[in-house]
């Protein structure tokens, strides 16, 4: 049986030597490999060779010497075409892998390869001639400008020169009767008829309008309910303070009679008083009894009119805003009330005697004095109930030392007290 199996022993063995110096050989190859010298094409950073690497370059026989100049060059019309070589794969050795080479001057023909280099490193031509630099120049890629540089720490942008400053119209806006006028419209036109500006008076009627230039303006302004009114205002480099008035569209006019008749009341004064108590204007009555108030703005007032031996009258009266209004007033002849003062049993005339009226409520009426004749009188009583009181002087004390059998002389001091 060991018969047998000796020669399966032997191939076996045979096997195993064959199998071990193949090992030892693929071994001692890599490492050879390995620790060879390296030619000047090897790449320093991972042993790879490419197909450059294998000769060195040099300027291709029919490339021309170009001189230097910045001039660009027609790359198809100098240099002769040549098919690319493509690269091969080389094994990596430290990563133990297939890599694709990466050409050196990809998508570039030989001779501009060997002129490029030769210029970047130095080389001259065998006849001393220096290799000229061309001027490349990417073509347009259509890409967008660079941003502009941002200026240096420390440093600060260029400022436009401020605006020269401009003159100013500026003031206030009233009624005839003073009061201001708030949203009243302004226009500021030049003299030419062109339009330079606009603007509305504020609550209290101000108003303020920038001029671009000195010179001559004019300034329009109107309301509502008044007349429009066109100053003009010369403008200088100072500010220009104006006022303005503007009259209103209305008008007040009507008749002053005595009352419950048509009898007219010539010469009477007219008042016209706002809701304020401010009088706006006051007038007479002509021969018959006519007023008149112009250029009024529509709103309440207060007409008032008096004259002699009438009592006074006032009314409440609204003026539309434009147009006439027309408003009667009557004024009522008030009662007289005349007296004599007595005194004594004889009852005489007492002269400077004070004579005071009282209505219903207590409230003085009038304060007269008696004349030489003790004669008082009220003019223009309203009819009503009255309390009369008559008053002679008020007694006066004196604080006085007699002594017997001298003679003593005094005298007694009689007045009002508001004398």
């Amino acid at each position: 049986m060991f018969a047998d199996l000796l020669p399966w022993l032997l191939l076996g063995l045979l096997s195993l030597t064959t199998l071990g110096l193949g090992t030892w050989l693929l071994v001692g190859r890599q490492r050879g490999a390995r620790h060879a010298p390296r030619s000047h094409g090897d790449r320093s950073a991972g042993g790879r060779v490419g197909p450059l690497a294998e000769a060195p370059l040099e300027p291709h026989p029919q490339t021309p010497y170009l001189p230097a100049s910045p001039a660009r060059y027609d790359r198809e019309s100098t240099y002769d075409r040549e098919p690319r070589r493509q690269p091969e794969p080389a094994l990596d050795h430290d990563q133990g892998r297939h890599h694709q080479e990466r050409p050196v001057f990809p998508a570039m023909p030989p001779e501009e390869r060997a002129l490029t280099f030769s210029e970047s490193s130095g080389y001259s031509d065998p006849g001393g001639r220096s290799m000229a630099r061309i001027d490349m120049q990417a073509p347009d890629s259509g890409a967008p400008p660079p941003l502009p540089r941002r200026p240096a720490l420390g440093s600060s942008f260029p400022r436009s020169p401020s605006p020269r400053p401009t003159a100013m119209i500026h003031g206030q806006v009233r009624e005839a009767g003073g009061g201001v006028i708030a949203g009243a419209s302004l226009t500021l036109i030049d003299l030419a008829g062109g339009q330079i500006g606009r603007g509305a008076t504020a609550s209290d009627g101000s108003y303020s309008l920038p001029v671009p230039s000195a010179g001559s303006y004019f300034l329009i302004a109107r309301a509502r309910a008044h007349h429009p009114q066109a100053s003009t205002v010369t403008v200088a480099e100072q500010p220009v303070s104006l006022a303005i008035v503007l009259t209103g569209l209305a008008e007040l006019s009507g008749l002053v009679r005595v009352a419950d008749s048509d009898e007219p009341v010539p010469s009477a004064l007219v008042t016209l008083l706002d809701m304020r108590g401010e009088v706006i204007d006051s007038t007479s009555a002509d021969l018959h009894g006519r007023y008149r108030f112009a250029e009024l703005v529509g709103g309440s007032y207060t007409l008032a009119a008096s004259a002699s031996p009438f009592r006074p009258a006032a009314r409440l009266v609204t003026v539309s805003d434009s147009g006439p209004t027309v408003q009667d007033i009557e004024l009522s002849a008030g009662a007289y009330l005349r007296g004599t003062a007595l005194g004594g049993r004889d009852l005489r005339p007492v002269q400077d005697a004070r004579v005071t009226l009282l209505d219903a409520e207590g409230n003085v009426v009038g304060v007269v004095r008696t004349d030489a004749s003790g004669e008082y009188m009220f003019n223009d009583v309203p009819e009503g109930h009255y309390t009369l009181q008559a008053t002679g002087y008020p007694p006066v004390t004196a604080n006085l030392q007699v002594f017997s059998g001298r003679k003593h002389e005094h005298d007694v001091e009689l007045r009002h007290p508001e004398d």
